[in-house]
């Protein structure tokens, strides 16, 4: 028997929740210059369901730039077969984190940033991330492209062009610091 989506973002929830109080030590959701995060998650397109996984790495106390790759489930286009390539995406973003500014805990940060699709689109994004100890946390964001900056030939059927985005998923803090 399937889980629901539901069930299994709920288990999900649940791992990070019992691996982040295994982990010991001063959790920081964002830890400004050389903070280094891999993310990965659900994804909700344009009414598509996927995942992504990116990385962002902080390069001040309050500012931060990533990459991610986004994959959202093939549809059905006008001729009845699946566009595969209109259901990818890989962005780059510039984010603005809150936690210094609003002296928020350190295991709590609100974000908004800009992003720009390879898919063509520019657009803003807002989110919060929860770290549970030094290594896991959570995280949520919504994000909506806002217009098409350049034109590479996808249909105008792409979930990525002028719709809003939601995500939910893992952080793992990268610490490359400790490996030197």
């Amino acid at each position: 028997m399937k889980a629901s989506k539901k069930q299994s973002l709920t288990r999900l929830f649940a791992l990070a929740m019992l691996i982040g109080y295994a982990v010991n030590g001063k959790a920081q959701a964002f830890d400004g210059d050389d903070d280094c995060k891999l993310h990965a998650g659900y994804i909700n397109f344009g009414k598509l369901h996927g995942g992504e996984i990116g990385i962002d790495y902080g390069f001040s106390d309050y500012l931060s730039y990533g990459v991610a790759m986004r994959v959202v489930e093939p549809y059905v286009d006008e001729d009845g077969e699946k566009n595969i390539l209109n259901g990818v995406d890989a962005a780059v973003n510039v984010k603005y984190h809150f936690q210094a500014t609003l002296e928020l805990p350190q295991e709590l940060d609100f974000f908004v940033g800009a992003q720009a699709g390879l898919s063509g689109n520019l657009g803003l994004n807002a989110g919060v991330c929860y770290n549970f100890g030094e290594v896991v946390g959570v995280y949520a964001r919504a994000e909506r492209n806002l217009f098409e900056a350049w034109h590479l030939g996808l249909k105008d059927t792409s979930p990525f062009k002028n719709n809003w985005g939601f995500s939910v998923g893992l952080t793992f803090n990268l610490d490359f610091n400790s490996i030197r």
